[in-house]
């Protein structure tokens, strides 16, 4: 029988094991590289005692590898061990180099990449343990076992475990390491410097079996064991059935209750102690093969009775099984087996217990490596009474059962007890033999139904909500759900019963409310309301009804009957509204005409028109609904209230005609009855000064231009003969200069005309250096100077037709001088082919007398031309002229580019598009600048009026800008406009930066630019401004345009963000150099401002002319914000309204 029992317990034991594998085998979570097998380093060799290769390791006899397949261990190995180094690489070969028989070198090939670069886990192996590796480097925490002699400082837990039995010296407080020669060529042994503290508990990662190399022995732990010396120890298998299953009796034992562990005392090398690991923390795990796999089964049998079981029986639940053959028999019973599976069992007369019998199933691969276990139970049947599962008790219930222990709830209980607490109830029988459990579920509920919304003997006026917690209930004998409104009138009786059979009973009564309705007839609305049978309403708040007055509140449609309120209300009822209409009154105010008398109108009637009234002087225009006059009343309209009609009046007007006695045509004027005529602009008469307008033919009397006018009247010039002016007494014109022998010829279709007339122009042509085509103008001085003479007003037009591409003209300068001494805000229009000059005489001998005048305007030189067509298009811009038109001034040779800030105006011509046509001159670094200007026309054709305080190559383009984050922004027109037109850049493509301070040097660079001003070199001028800077020459242009100025210290201070009084006084010295009229501050300009007293004297009559020309204005609410810092925002719209002031910009 012991033998029998042994033998069983041996295939317990195999079985168990192999589940073991299979548990151990899965895969198992991503951990840190440690040195024990179960989390190994790739390419790591470890000592096995199994004989077979557990997966992720390979047996090292040199085999050859797919690099495809291996490509990080490749990365470690290389072809160091053979192999093409292409598509294949070897392992080492290690087959014989084994310490004993039974073990062997492996490898492996799945694990952590090793690091050597401080990443490594430091607890990854024990301290001072032996590792094997086929490295060409010492990972993180290891070093070459090659004596190397180390300081103990630096090491001392090592040193603490090693000491100096291999070297060194405690004198000068150094260790060695042991010394150890490469297991093979390439695969050397490496000692770990810091790891964990040794421990035979290991570091929880190690194989059952695994063979562990250290230089001393590990300490011993009492009570634990897992890692033993490997040094032949018998061991007991009923202990140690995991070891038991991976060594066998390879290494000695009886195979029965006792086998060895490896002897590798001595035998591996004097210097290591071999260690194997007998309790392991995880089973190495095997590729799993084809042959079948036992599972165990169990039954239950009632005794004296027999167990059945057909095919395939025990087979059912295998895997991969065919066939079973029977291992061991019941001991309580009689067994009938068959290899198909199926079996029949008969437990021995009267016995109560268990059984069991074992199997091994088979395939054509082989039979199982465990034994199936069938478990029998033979128990009589457990009896419940007293309670059924998840039945409902009203009542006490009393609980009986046969063949077991009970427990209710959880406590103990005995077979007849009484249970009668309302609550939910589990009673658990268990079988004394088994263990089976039969588990009843019940409850005892002796609470009736809850109901809400009525209670018993009411009496409801609204149909109440029944509503039940559990069970179903009856109306009056009617299933009815919860949540049922009960609108019958009447008496009621509501029976709620639930799953238990509790009852709830409910008699009720239901008299619903009665509803008067309010029918306003028009007027505003007046809401029901409900009233208790057989009582009286409230009489609600009137309503309203635009143009009625209420009348109060009737019962029948027809307004006959009065309702009265103090009358109970028996059913659903509707009262109806009266109404009275208003009357409205309607006024005439005539606004100085006769008397209209008011009207009185009925609400939404329409008011007839009254005679028309009457003014002296005036006609009249008809009646309006506003003071304003701006919407004419329509009688046909309704009237809804009291209203006020306006009298509108048209003032009689009269001509005034002017008489100009000789002089140029004045044109007549109309003008209203009492107001007075504004003078016209005096007209001209060769050889005659204007003396005025009289009222008289006779001019005796000088008309006055501030008395009413009050009938047609004539006004007639006066006028006084001026003398001819002296002219030098030249034989004949000086030809022109030509700088690249010109070649003279008369010109054939050149036209040249003073004020129509002809005044001798001598023209001769050549061509200028570049290779254009220019023609000299020279004229007689007696001739030019009748003919500008005869001319009326201040501008002198000289117009040159059918000329070259470059055109001179020399002007006689005693002709100049002699008109600027008579008028000398006459000026010389000069017109070359569309394009024009207007040279004001007064500029002419403010340096002294000149001898020679020459104005040259030519197309620009095709140099100019490329520069200036490259330069539009890098700056995004579009040429609006045929070329460019370069305008250049002589006196005596010397070249004049600018005339000391005063604008001189001249044109060209535009082709294509003109809306949106802005003017720029060609700045000496080649970039596009703007120009002043403004678009206007010349005998039907379209030109740009230039202004500029300077001569240079001049164009016409157009460009747009838009920036992104300025989309929508209360700044964007003006900053796009800006942009367009080359005065204001974004900091970026995409970006303006609306919201971003502006300092004073960037705010004078920015005026220089919109005045057209021609940068000027740095001469230092302040402190602070340094020649190299970027905006120095800006700020030396704006300072001697008298546009900025320093503090007392000589500073200009260009970083500093520029304040609100500094813009606004800045930009008043830009409207007065520029040409702006004058205006003086309006008396209450800065009263409008919250903190008008923060704004500095120094600033304050600047920021109120700037406010009183709208160049700057307020926040939103209310304040100037004098020493707040201006944004790019601001400054944008400021520079705006300067130009649009000054004309240069439309509006």
């Amino acid at each position: 029988m012991r033998e029998r029992v042994s033998r069983r317990l041996m295939h317990i034991m195999l079985a168990l094991l192999i589940g073991t594998v299979t548990v151990l085998g899965g895969a198992s979570p991503s951990r840190t590289a440690h040195a024990a097998a179960g989390q190994p380093l790739l390419g790591e060799i470890k000592l096995f005692p199994y004989g077979i290769a557990p997966t992720g390791w390979i047996y090292l006899e040199g085999q050859e590898l797919d690099m495809r397949s291996n490509t990080a261990l490749f990365a470690l190995l290389g072809d160091r061990f053979g192999g093409d180094g292409k598509l294949t690489f070897r392992v080492p070969n290690l087959k014989g180099k084994e310490p004993l028989p039974g073990t062997g070198y492996y490898m492996a090939t799945v694990g952590s990449f090793p690091s050597r670069e401080g990443g490594g886990n430091p607890n990854a192996s024990m301290l001072g343990e032996i590792r094997i590796l086929p490295y060409v480097f010492a990972p993180d925490h290891t070093r070459r076992a090659d004596n190397a002699i180390l300081e103990s400082a630096e090491y001392p837990a090592l040193y603490g475990l090693l000491g100096n039995r291999f070297g060194g010296s405690d004198q000068f407080g150094t260790f060695a390491l042991p010394g150890l020669d490469p297991l093979a060529e390439g695969v050397n042994y490496y000692v770990t410097t810091i790891g964990s503290m040794p421990t035979p508990e290991g570091t929880g990662n190690e194989f059952y079996g695994e063979l562990l190399l250290f230089p001393y022995d590990l300490p011993a732990v009492a009570g634990s064991g897992r890692i033993v010396r490997a040094d032949g120890s018998d061991m007991a298998i009923g202990q140690n059935q995991a070891l038991f299953s991976l060594l066998g009796i390879k290494f000695g034992g009886d195979g029965r209750t006792t086998f060895k562990l490896p002897n590798l005392s001595g035998v591996n090398r004097p210097e290591l102690q071999v260690h194997i690991v007998q309790k392991g923390w995880e089973f190495p795990r095997y590729e799993q093969a084809d042959n079948p796999v036992a599972a165990d089964d169990r039954y239950g049998i009632e005794p004296n009775s027999a167990l059945t079981i057909p095919a395939p029986g025990v087979l059912a639940n295998d895997q991969r099984a065919l066939t079973a053959k029977l291992m061991d028999s019941p001991s309580h019973g009689t067994l009938t087996f068959s290899p198909d599976g199926s079996f029949e069992y008969k437990p021995h007369s009267n016995y109560v217990g268990r059984d069991f019998f074992t199997y091994v199933a088979s395939n054509e691969s082989g039979s199982s490596g465990n034994l199936g276990s069938v478990y029998i139970t033979v128990e009589p049947k457990t009896v419940i009474g007293g309670v059924e599962n998840d039945a409902r008790y009203n009542r006490d219930v009393t609980i009986t059962f046969t063949g077991g222990l009970a427990t209710l709830n959880g406590s103990a209980i005995a077979s007849g007890v009484q249970v009668g607490e309302e609550r939910d109830y589990e009673l658990i029988v268990t079988s004394a033999v088994s263990g089976t459990a039969t588990t009843i579920r019940f409850a005892i509920d002796k609470t009736p139904p809850v109901v809400t919304g009525v209670e018993a003997g009411r009496e409801y006026e609204t149909p109440p909500t029944v509503t039940f917690n559990e069970g179903t209930a009856t109306l009056d004998g009617r299933l009815i759900p919860s949540e049922t409104v009960v609108d019958g009138e009447g008496p009621h009786t509501l029976i709620v019963t639930d799953s238990t059979g509790n009852v709830t009973t409910i008699d009720f009564s239901v008299h619903l409310a009665r509803t008067v309705t309010f029918e306003s007839n028009g007027g505003s609305a007046v809401g029901s309301r409900t009233v208790a049978y057989n009582a009286s309403v409230t009489a609600p708040v009137a309503p309203t009804r635009e143009g009625h007055m209420f009348g109060g509140w009737y019962a029948d449609s027809g307004l006959t009957t009065s309702y009265d309120f103090a009358a109970p209300v028996k059913s659903d009822i509707t009262l109806y509204a009266k109404w009275t209409v208003n009357t409205h009154a309607v006024t005439f105010e005539s606004n100085g005409g006769s008397a209209v008398a008011s009207r009185t109108v009925a609400y939404n009637a329409s008011v007839t028109a009254p005679v028309a009234p009457t003014r002296e002087g005036h006609t009249f225009g008809g009646w309006y609904a506003d003071s304003g006059l701006t919407t004419a009343y329509d009688f046909a309209a309704s009237v809804k209230s009291d209203i006020t009609l306006y009298a509108k009046w048209t003032v009689n007007t009269h001509a005034v005609t002017f008489e100009s006695n000789g002089g140029s045509a004045v044109a007549s004027r109309t003008v209203a009855y009492n107001a007075s005529v504004t003078a016209p602009v005096a007209p001209t008469r060769e050889g005659h000064t204007f003396g005025g307008w009289y009222a008289d033919s006779g001019l005796t009397t000088a008309y006055d231009f501030d008395a009413p006018v009050k009938s047609d009247i004539t006004l007639y010039a006066k006028w006084t003969a001026i003398p001819t002016p002296s002219i030098p007494s030249t034989p004949g014109a000086t030809p022109p200069s030509n700088p690249s022998e010109p070649n003279p010829s008369t010109a054939g279709q050149t036209k040249v005309t003073v004020g129509g007339l002809d005044a001798g122009a001598v023209m001769t042509k050549g061509t200028t250096a570049d290779g254009r085509k220019m023609m000299s103008v020279s004229f007689d001085p007696v001739k030019l100077a009748k003919a500008l003479a005869a001319i009326a007003g201040t501008a002198k037009p000289i117009a040159i037709e059918g000329s070259e591409d470059v055109v001179q003209v020399e002007l006689p300068s005693r002709v100049l001088t002699d008109l600027a001494g008579i008028a000398p805000e006459t000026r010389i229009d000069v017109i070359v082919d569309g394009a024009s000059y207007l040279l004001p005489v007064g500029l002419i001998g403010a340096g002294g007398l000149p001898e020679t005048v020459t104005l040259t305007i030519g197309k620009a030189s095709e140099a100019a031309n490329r520069e200036l067509e490259a330069s539009a298009a890098k700056q995004g811009a579009k040429l609006l002229v045929e070329r460019p038109i370069e305008f250049e001034l002589e006196i005596d040779g010397r070249t004049v580019n600018e005339f000391g800030g005063v604008y001189v105006e001249r044109t060209i011509v535009l082709r294509g598009e003109t809306k949106g046509a802005v003017g720029v001159w060609l700045a000496a670094d080649g970039t596009l600048r703007f120009a002043p200007s403004f678009v206007s026309e010349r005998g039907g054709v379209p030109v740009l009026v230039i202004r500029a305080p300077h001569n240079s190559v001049y164009a016409a383009i157009s460009s747009s800008s838009a920036f992104g984050d300025m989309r929508g922004h209360w700044a964007q027109q003006e900053a796009d406009l800006l942009a367009g037109s080359f005065i204001l850049q974004g900091t970026s493509a995409a970006k303006f930066a609306p919201d971003q301070a502006v300092t004073r040097a960037e705010f004078a660079a920015m005026l220089t630019r919109a005045l057209g001003l021609a940068e000027t070199a740095s001469r230092e001028a302040f402190t602070d401004v340094a020649a190299g800077a970027w905006y120095a020459d800006a700020v030396e242009a704006a300072r001697l345009a008298g546009l900025v100025a320093g503090g007392p210290d000589g500073a200009f201070h260009p970083s500093a963000n520029i304040t609100r009084e500094e813009m606004a006084m800045m930009l008043l010295r830009a409207y007065r150099f520029a040409g702006g009229k004058a205006v003086a501050a309006e008396p209450n300009a800065l009263e409008r401002f919250r903190d008008r007293e923060e704004i500095s004297p120094w600033a304050a009559e600047s920021a109120g002319q700037a406010v009183s020309l709208g160049l700057i204005g307020g926040t939103p609410d209310g304040a100037f914000e004098a020493d707040e810092s201006a944004d790019r925002a601001q400054a944008a719209v400021m520079l705006t309204r300067l130009l649009q002031a000054l004309g240069y910009l439309e509006a």
